[in-house]
């Protein structure tokens, strides 16, 4: 605080010695002069004064508030006028707000989704229609779930190659349904791998078998799959699993069921 203290003092110092040495002008050099109605500058005759800035005039606030008013309800009402304009007949029972930015400029955009841009199907111009500030917008992730099951990525996937391991190699397993619908899609993968190494030879054949094993995590398991699905699943062309709901799990309440292979 010592410190700061000496700066404002020296800041202070600097100011009032500027301030000291900054030349004053006398008001007996200032020539009266008056500005005329054709915007000449002129002498201001002697005997009359010059009005000082504290003069206030009452009539001419109350005429400016006015004008200002009258601008303010004029281009609100061509706010208002556009946005019907905008909407048409179309628009319905629903209405929106416009927000003035500047008193010249005024944004006008449609929310309704009756007659908007992007409900019209110019998706690409709809987002940038709405957004003037510059903002970054992202559409939604549609068809882009995913099971994360509260789990980093690294072992969220040795949990669903675990599982999957245990649900081939068991038949049927009792687990959480989150965890259930997550394993579904790579047992059926597995399992369409082997019908598809039944169908081909050489390399193609072994490639699928190779998928298998880099994915589950015993190879005697995959061999054994790859011998029997064909022929078990030759008429099914997928949902090789079924999940039955049982009791839930005591402590947490856990919704748990079992999923097994048809």
């Amino acid at each position: 605080t010592g410190r700061l203290g000496k700066k404002k003092k020296k800041k202070k110092k600097r100011v009032d010695e500027n301030r000291r040495a900054a030349p004053r002008l006398d008001s007996t050099e200032l020539a009266p002069s008056f500005v005329t109605e054709d915007g000449r500058s002129r002498q201001r005759p002697e005997g009359t004064h010059r009005p000082s800035p504290t003069h206030h005039d009452h009539d001419d606030d109350e005429q400016r508030s006015s004008s200002r008013f009258e601008e303010e309800n004029m281009v609100m009402q061509a706010a208002s006028t556009a946005v019907r304009a905008f909407a048409g007949p179309a628009a319905g029972h629903r209405t929106t707000g416009t927000r003035r930015i500047s008193a010249p400029s005024v944004k006008l955009v449609r929310l309704d989704s009756c007659g908007s841009r992007f409900a019209r199907g110019d998706a690409s111009t709809a987002v940038h229609s709405v957004v003037s500030n510059g903002a970054t917008v992202f559409a939604m992730r549609h068809r882009n779930k995913r099971h994360h099951l509260s789990r980093p990525s690294d072992q969220r996937k040795a949990l669903v190659r675990t599982l999957t391991t245990e649900l081939l190699r068991h038949g049927r397993i009792k687990t959480t349904r989150p965890k259930a619908k997550a394993i579904v899609e790579h047992v059926d993968k597995v399992i369409t791998w082997a019908k598809q190494a039944s169908k081909l030879e050489g390399a193609a054949m072994e490639h699928k078998r190779n998928l298998a094993k880099s994915f589950l995590y015993d190879s005697d398991l995959v061999s054994n799959i790859f011998d029997e699905a064909a022929e078990r699943y030759e008429d099914r062309p997928g949902g090789y699993t079924r999940i039955t709901p049982t009791a839930a799990r005591k402590g947490d309440n856990a919704e748990m069921v079992y999923i097994e292979l048809v």
